[in-house]
């Protein structure tokens, strides 16, 4: 830490505070001795009060300490407020230490060992110009007050810094560096127990002159802004990357396997085809005359009776549907079976909250990266729209259940009408055998003609062809009866048993279907109101899901454009690349006595080397992965607090604290050039506003007069390649080394120990 001492800095009026907030933003981190007040000159006492209460308890002070200690730097304008102003405000700190803190800071200590003191750092105007009347009297009016016996005697030395000096003028902002720049070197650089510093913190002698001047140059590194960039840079650049990964096209044809978590082909089926589904219609069957005795196997025989058919398979010949009144069992039945539908609509529903769980899970879980978020979207519009074309067109269909309650009986009666009898086809076939052996005789005779005219056979054979020619053909025509009996029974009665097969498959559907009846036309429609409200519920789960992802795809976005405006605030016309980014304004423009330690393009180049983690896509997943909501991404949106990401990025750009540009041979170098310059230019530039006479007109040279040396404040680390630079610059500097980690080069000037009479005689005052 830089603040060695319990330390209060001060900023009186609008000027002042403005000092304070410069000196407090260079700081390396947060000082625990170090308490900031902002007020007007004349209401210190309160928040003075307020700011040493927590500084001073025991135990928040350096144990090495032989006794307690305390600095008091305040900042003001010296024309601010009225004459009394300056005086009201040292009046106010002096009755603030002396009554509530004398015991540990005795009033009546000579002043080389007083341990509590207030050092008064006022920027003035010109002090030869016309306008500079109100300031001779407020600086005589503070001289006064101090040789006066103030109600403590706090106020050690009254620093001036001067708008116009014998080099040249100092802009406002310029002034502001300057006492900033001294506020830090003098408590918050590590140095306060050493000597040069040690010096002109601690009391002015007797009969040393109260007013001091000085003069201040820096180079800095302004690591507080370029945090501040450098956060809100990685932040956007992570959001930047998630929105280029949820932005991504997708494939539509291949969404569906995007999803196959969902198992969305599982939340209608116990009312299609289920088990709920088959019981409810199998009791509607049951109350519709439903039997469990179909055949499984139906043969009709080539000469089977139309009688025997319809007592073989007289169920088939019964009405399909035969409503009956509901008994007590099938009334208990059918409780059961609603609390069965009622159960399985709460399983389906679970399902559908299931599936969705188990989908963010394995594709949207905070590993992922939401690298599925595009896939997984469309593949929800595909189950969405799926949804939604079949509860179109169930919201078009009645409930009249199966078309028809008694199927293919009038054809299979029909059938059985037109089969011919046994009788018939023996009949038949008996005209066809006769013919058949008719003809066959007729030709048979003619052949025993033909022998008995040819002499070369013998009476025997003939008599053996005459009866063949008689036998044969009757045997032939009994089988061609037979035949054409059993070919023509077979084919009608195959007829018949194709309508029986048909009849029995149709009845065994409508029966699954819940039956032809009104019971039937029931199941139907319950089963169908419970597809209707779970496919309903579905969609609109599915509705929501999808208006989640969008919100999930807004907040990023929100985030990735929040990042970018507050960017745009730090740096102008922030790039896609980092490495373009332009930091001039960011670092602030160089100034002869003030300037950036190395130049936009280096800054942007340590800025982007001090990142935990380097590669973007794995800090992305890095960065989602820390905002992630607590309860999962169903219950809340990632990325959605900027304080979340703020911290994430803040964690990101630690190395930009942790290192020190002259750790890096590479930064080292290209700060050593500025220094270089800047050195030179320095040892002209620092100079006092005028040059105190005493009352012969001889200059006064005071205590420590700074004509002859600089003094250096830079960091140990940058020791190695500033040493030389100072060594040879062209009036004697000491160097003071800091183990403060912050890149920032100080140079500071002092001319003390003058009197306003001293002073006066120098720019005209009336002494």
């Amino acid at each position: 830490m830089g603040v060695q001492y319990p330390t209060v800095a001060i900023g009186l009026g609008p000027f002042g505070g403005k000092v304070v907030d410069r000196l407090t933003d260079s700081l390396d981190s947060e000082e625990p001795l170090l308490a900031v007040v902002r007020c007007e000159p004349s209401q210190l006492h309160g928040p003075l009060s307020s700011a040493l209460h927590p500084l001073l308890e025991a135990g928040r002070t350096r144990d090495n300490l032989a006794e307690p200690r305390l600095d008091l730097m305040a900042f003001a304008l010296g024309m601010h407020g009225d004459d009394d102003a300056l005086v009201r405000a040292c009046e106010q700190a002096a009755q603030v230490v002396g009554q509530s803190y004398g015991a540990l800071f005795p009033p009546n200590k000579p002043p080389e060992q007083r341990t509590a003191g207030l050092q008064l750092v006022v920027i003035v105007p010109p002090m030869t110009s016309a306008a500079a009347a109100p300031l001779q009297r407020r600086l005589a009016a503070l001289e006064k007050w101090a040789s006066s016996s103030p109600p403590y005697p706090l106020l050690t030395r009254i620093w001036l810094l001067s708008t116009h000096t014998r080099s040249g003028t100092l802009s406002a902002n310029d002034a502001i560096s300057s006492a900033s720049a001294f506020g830090i070197a003098l408590m918050g650089s590590g140095q306060r127990t050493e000597d040069w510093i040690t010096a002109r913190m601690s009391h002015h002698s007797d009969g040393e002159g109260l007013f001091s001047f000085f003069s201040a140059a820096s180079l800095d590194l302004p690591k507080a802004r370029l945090r501040q960039y450098s956060t809100e840079r990685v932040i956007h650049d992570g959001m930047a990357a998630l929105v280029t990964r949820v932005e991504e096209e997708v494939d539509p044809g291949v969404a569906l396997s995007a999803v196959s978590a969902l198992r969305h082909d599982e939340w209608l089926a116990p009312f299609i085809d289920g088990e709920p589904a088959r019981r409810c219609r199998q009791l509607a069957a049951n109350l519709s005359g439903a039997t469990a005795a179909l055949p499984s196997r139906i043969k009709v025989g080539p000469f089977d009776e139309a009688e025997d058919i319809r007592q073989k398979y007289a169920i088939l010949f019964r009405p399909a549907t035969q409503v009956r009144p509901p008994t007590h069992a099938d009334i208990s039945a059918l409780d059961e079976m609603i609390v069965a539908l009622d159960r399985a609509e709460s399983t389906a529903f679970q399902k559908i909250r299931g599936g969705l769980s188990q989908l963010y899970a394995a594709t949207l879980g905070p590993k992922t990266g939401l690298r599925e978020l595009p896939m997984v979207e469309a593949g929800m519009r595909r189950v969405l729209a799926s949804l939604q074309d079949e509860d179109a067109r169930e919201a078009t269909l009645n409930d009249a259940g199966p078309g028809d309650a008694d199927p293919l009986r009038a054809e299979l009666e029909a059938a059985l009408e037109i089969l011919p009898s046994a009788g018939m086809l023996w009949a038949v076939a008996g005209t066809v055998g006769i013919a058949s052996s008719a003809v066959l005789m007729l030709a048979a005779m003619g052949i025993t003609t033909e022998l008995d005219m040819d002499v070369a056979y013998h009476e025997s054979v003939v008599n053996r062809a005459r009866l063949a020619a008689w036998l044969v053909p009757l045997f032939l025509g009994s089988l061609i009866s037979y035949g054409f009996a059993r070919w023509t029974g077979a084919r009608s009665r195959a007829a018949v048993m194709g309508v029986l097969k048909k009849r029995r498959d149709a009845i065994n559907d409508l029966w699954r279907a819940g039956g032809g009846g009104q019971p039937g036309r029931q199941a139907e429609a319950q089963l169908r109101q419970r597809r209707l409200r779970v496919r309903r519920g579905a969609i609109r789960t599915m509705e929501r899901a999808l208006e989640h992802l969008q919100a999930v795809r807004r907040a990023l976005l929100e985030a990735r454009d929040g990042a970018h405006r507050r960017l745009s605030e730090l740096c102008s016309h922030p790039q896609p690349d980092p490495s373009l980014d332009d930091l001039t304004d960011l670092l602030g423009s160089p100034r002869p006595l003030h300037a950036p330690l190395v130049s936009p393009q280096v800054a942007n180049w340590w800025v982007r080397s001090c990142r935990e983690i380097a590669d973007l896509d794995v800090w992305a997943n890095r960065l989602l992965e820390g905002a992630w909501p607590p309860d999962g991404l169903a219950a809340d949106l990632p990325c959605a607090d900027p304080e979340v990401l703020y911290t994430l990025g803040r964690k990101q750009t630690m190395p930009l604290v942790e290192r020190n540009l002259f750790g890096d041979p590479q930064g080292a170098d290209a700060a050593a050039v500025m220094v270089s310059e800047f050195t030179e230019r320095a040892s002209r530039a620092l100079a006092r506003p005028c040059e105190p006479v005493d009352e012969q007109g001889d200059l006064v040279r005071g205590v420590r007069p700074g004509d002859l040396e600089i003094f250096v404040v830079a960091p140990l680390e940058a020791r190695s390649v500033l040493k030389s630079i100072f060594d040879d610059a062209p009036i004697t500097i000491r160097d003071q080394w800091t183990t403060a980690r912050a890149e920032r080069v100080i140079f500071i000037r002092t001319w003390e120990g003058y009197t306003f009479a001293d002073i006066g005689r120098a720019v005209g005052f009336e002494v």
